[in-house]
C-alpha cells in the first residue's frame, strides 16, 4: 500500500483511497461522480468533472464496464442536495443499459 491510502488496484490503473472523511474506501472514477461539497459553483465542478471522465476515457483508463462495476450511477444519484445532469448523461451515454441495471437494484 502506498502512502496517503492510495494503492492501485488493477490493470486499468483505476486508484481507491481511504478518505478519514467518510471513512469509505472510493476509487478515483466514484470520487468523480460524487457530489462536492467544497464549492458553491457546481456547474464549474460538473464542467472539470466530466472533462477529466472524457479524459480518462479517450485514453482507456474508463470503460463502458466501470460504470456497473464500480456503481457509478448509484452514487451519483445518492445525494439529494444537488444532482448532476451533466454526470448523469455521460454515464448514461457511456453504458445506457447501466440504467436498467441501476434500477433493478431499487425495486
Amino acid at each position: 500500500q502506498a502512502e496517503d491510502g492510495i494503492r492501485d488496484i488493477g490493470v486499468t490503473g483505476v486508484q481507491t483511497c481511504a478518505l478519514p472523511i467518510y471513512g469509505d474506501k472510493f476509487n478515483v472514477l466514484q470520487l468523480l461522480v460524487q457530489h462536492f461539497q467544497g464549492t458553491a459553483d457546481y456547474q464549474l465542478v460538473d464542467d472539470r468533472y466530466v472533462a477529466t471522465l472524457r479524459q480518462l476515457r479517450a485514453v482507456g483508463l474508463l470503460k463502458k464496464t466501470d460504470v456497473r462495476e464500480y456503481n457509478l450511477l448509484h452514487i451519483l444519484c445518492r445525494y439529494r442536495t444537488y444532482f448532476s445532469q451533466l454526470r448523469f448523461r455521460f454515464l448514461v451515454d457511456l453504458d445506457p443499459s447501466a440504467l436498467s441495471y441501476f434500477a433493478k437494484l431499487f425495486r
